[in-house]
């Protein structure tokens, strides 16, 4: 993050946001400031002026663009959750399985195929994380809310995205969505077992 940066007699935070792991084809295309100039990133997304609330300090809300070419951009709005109790998350991302995912190998619960099939689920780092994304997702009731209302989570360890893909809903949909994502956010990930 790069605080106060002055635009136009305007002073404004910028936030970048990206994997260090990715698809070939799906590199950063921007040239980065330092620190980062050295660094190689997959997926990144630049956010101008976050929204933040009183109400919630522990959200931000902010919009991704991601070029589409021909068809122009595609924009999502994101949700990002720190832990109210200073937890540490497990690294993954949840996403709807798409055709191609089926060839890769995620992690799937024989006891709720309907989950399996409709979500790819991979952990990000060593055997430990995966132990832990298994565990907090075996959850059935979890996995029942999130097949009904299907929505992508991605955690870097220290904060939580939550997002319906390439969907910006409307300023009026906020506090709906802040509610509904908060719910799951309190109860199933930001919880101390």
């Amino acid at each position: 993050t790069w605080n106060n940066i002055k635009i136009s007699n305007e002073k404004i935070n910028i936030s970048l946001f990206g994997r260090e792991s990715g698809k070939a084809g799906h590199e950063n295309k921007y040239d980065l400031p330092p620190p980062v100039d050295n660094k190689l990133f997959f997926n990144t997304y630049s956010n101008k002026n976050p929204i933040t609330s009183e109400k919630y300090p522990h959200l931000m809300i902010y919009l991704r663009s991601e070029n589409a070419g021909e068809s122009g951009y595609y924009y999502t709005r994101i949700l990002q959750f720190k832990s109210k109790k200073n937890k540490k998350f497990p690294k993954f991302f949840l996403r709807r399985e798409s055709i191609f995912d089926k060839l890769k190998s995620d992690i799937d619960y024989r006891n709720n195929p309907e989950f399996s099939k409709k979500f790819f689920l991979k952990s990000l780092g060593d055997k430990k994380n995966k132990l832990e994304v298994e565990k907090l997702f075996k959850n059935f009731s979890l996995q029942k809310k999130l097949l009904s209302n299907p929505l992508n989570i991605e955690s870097n360890g220290d904060v939580m995205f939550y997002y319906w893909d390439r969907y910006k809903f409307p300023v009026e949909e906020f506090e709906e969505r802040i509610s509904e994502v908060e719910f799951l956010h309190d109860n199933y990930f930001d919880v101390i077992v």
